[in-house]
């Protein structure tokens, strides 16, 4: 957050966590944000962090992710 308050993150790519929500205000998150030239978020909606977001790009959501696997030759798994 500091970095970004000193404009020394030009491009800032935010994966798999929300920190507009779930940081404390008191960080300055928000401000911090909207000093970085691009942002980048990927999630499954427009929550507080995508909402700064240059770029929202879809994740899949849990219910389309079927986390399926081979535990062994011939045995297969769903998760």
């Amino acid at each position: 957050v500091q970095k970004m308050k000193n404009e020394q993150v030009e491009t800032l790519i935010i994966h798999g966590v929300n920190p507009g929500y779930g940081l404390p205000s008191s960080l300055g998150f928000a401000e911090a944000i909207k000093k970085v030239k691009m942002v980048i978020y990927t999630g499954d909606r427009v929550d507080e962090t995508g909402s700064f977001a240059d770029y929202v790009i879809p994740d899949n959501h849990f219910l389309e992710n079927w986390g399926d696997a081979e535990l062994a030759k011939g045995v297969y798994t769903i998760n």
